[in-house]
């Protein structure tokens, strides 16, 4: 069995998912008008930190990326990861102006 908070392997490369990972992420900057440098970037300001969890969340739940590849993608761990999927569905829940916003960026 995996000890996944202890291991240290590289995350697992899906077939075309690296591609529409990238649409996404393409969409995201333009969306929220930033670069991808301040996308990856370690800044904390709101557009920055949102973006980074709406593609984080298209990651995990378009994807099947585990949390540990999400975050790995922004240089962040798993709990990172979990944090921000987990604020995206509970924003997308109450919020429907943004829910409707992650439905056409996705």
């Amino acid at each position: 069995m995996v000890d996944y908070l202890t291991d240290n392997r590289k995350p697992r490369v899906r077939a075309n998912s690296e591609e529409l990972v990238e649409k996404i992420v393409k969409r995201v900057i333009v969306n929220y008008r930033i670069t991808k440098d301040e996308l990856l970037s370690k800044k904390r300001n709101r557009e920055f930190v949102e973006s980074r969890q709406i593609i984080m969340y298209a990651m995990r739940e378009k994807f099947g990326y585990t949390f540990r590849e999400a975050g790995a993608y922004f240089g962040k761990d798993h709990a990172t990861a979990l944090y921000g999927i987990k604020n995206i569905r509970n924003i997308m829940e109450t919020d429907k102006d943004f829910n409707q916003k992650i439905k056409e960026l996705l």
